[in-house]
């Protein structure tokens, strides 16, 4: 029986020296499994590409339930009749429901190529931090100074934060 019992002594003095020094190393890995970095940029970038064409001189779409995007640029590039220009690209962003604008960003366009058929090309582009809440709705416009765009290529770059 005191055999038994210095064994059973050995054993968990053992399993108390072992625990002392591997139980923090290991708790620290198991945390760090479970742990989700959601603000780390690069983890989940923001997906959204987009083109005009004649007939619609903007895009808007809204920010899906559960999610916020941080919009760190965005840029354009159009082209139009000879006699229009785009003076400026405008990112804007509001709340529905209550009709408040929360963010507005202008980039001055500026001329590109002017092709022989008369049209001509335009691009602008901006950085900005804009964080953009479940619910709301995001809207591109090419500003011009005539009539429609015959086709403007938009491109929006951030990253989206997964809420709890």
């Amino acid at each position: 029986m005191k055999n038994k019992l210095l064994t059973l002594a050995g054993a968990l003095a053992l399993l108390a020296v072992l625990g002392h020094y591997y139980a923090k190393p290991l708790l620290a890995q198991v945390r760090a499994a479970l742990v989700q970095n959601v603000d780390e940029p690069g983890r989940n970038p923001i997906p959204l590409g987009f083109q005009t064409v004649t007939g619609t001189n903007f895009t808007n779409f809204s920010v899906p339930a559960g999610k916020r995007y941080v919009i760190e640029a965005f840029t354009g590039s159009c082209i139009l009749d000879s006699a229009s220009s785009v003076t400026a690209i405008n990112f804007t962003a509001f709340n529905p429901a209550s009709g408040a604008t929360f963010g507005e960003v202008y980039a001055q366009a500026f001329r590109t190529v002017i092709s022989t058929g008369g049209a001509g090309s335009w691009a602008a582009s901006a950085t900005t931090r804009l964080y953009v809440n479940p619910g709301s709705t995001i809207i591109i416009l090419p500003i011009t100074s005539g009539p429609p765009i015959q086709q403007c290529d938009l491109t929006v770059s951030g990253y989206v934060i997964n809420l709890p």
